[in-house]
């Protein structure tokens, strides 16, 4: 409060943070070969399964984790303004940044490049694989990041006269090259390809909470006084962008 009048304060944070890995990603490694395996009859008669066409085991397509892993971190910090104006009023305006580093995103790193595929036109992929004997090789890796940056205003009035309200509005942006555990790279040559807005990025976000005691009627012995007075109105409004479409 530089002022002193408590009428306007200035308020700031900052810190950074360590995440912990969700429980499960590394169960799903145990359905790896021989630990884990699957074998398919096709178009078999119900009399005598077998007798259909089994799936090949071969070639396989195996999870892994990368030896370098590293635990996702975060630096996040926000610096405001907090106003007392007329009517009863609070006025806050914050700017509010969150960068993260190391997020965990899932790569295959048994991918045919586009360039290769269009160079060998009508061969099997899995014939031009790195790995050979295997079709996807996914691979669990700390190499995604994001960022946020939003501009956050809130006006409040505490209840006073028969009134209270709080308006919240949000205009921010999202961006990430990975926006979850399971997000799936769909070019492993180009990660400056995937970042993009964020699956859960909604740029405006207007929130409305009102509670408004109607003026009238408030006292009297009349039966229209006490069935229609001490009413109040109150309500709850949200509206926000909708979510981002892919081509």
């Amino acid at each position: 409060d530089p002022t002193g009048s408590g009428k306007f304060a200035l308020c700031t944070g900052a810190g950074f943070f360590m995440d912990v890995l969700r429980s499960g990603l590394f169960e799903s490694l145990g359905s790896n070969p021989p630990f884990g395996n699957i074998t398919e009859v096709n178009y078999g008669p119900l009399s005598d399964p077998a007798a259909g066409a089994a799936a090949a085991l071969f070639p396989l397509s195996v999870n892994g984790m990368r030896p370098d892993f590293r635990p996702p971190m975060t630096f996040k910090a926000n610096f405001g303004i907090q106003v007392q104006i007329p009517v009863d009023s609070v006025l806050d305006v914050n700017y509010v940044t969150s960068q993260t580093r190391h997020n965990v995103r899932r790569v295959d790193i048994n991918q045919v490049s586009p360039a290769m595929q269009a160079a060998n036109p009508g061969i099997n992929i899995n014939a031009l694989r790195p790995y050979q004997g295997y079709t996807s090789i996914l691979m669990y890796e700390s190499s995604a990041s994001s960022n946020y940056n939003g501009l956050q205003v809130g006006l409040n009035r505490r209840y006073q006269k028969g009134l209270t309200y709080g308006v919240a509005y949000t205009f921010s942006k999202a961006l990430d090259d990975g926006s979850a555990d399971s997000t799936q790279a769909e070019n492993v040559y180009n990660f400056r390809a995937e970042k993009s807005h964020s699956d859960f990025d909604r740029n405006h976000i207007l929130a409305i909470n009102y509670i408004y005691e109607l003026p009238f009627w408030r006292h009297g012995q009349h039966f229209h006084q006490k069935a229609l007075g001490g009413w109040k109105l109150s309500g709850i409004n949200q509206f926000q962008s909708g979510p981002w479409l892919t081509p």
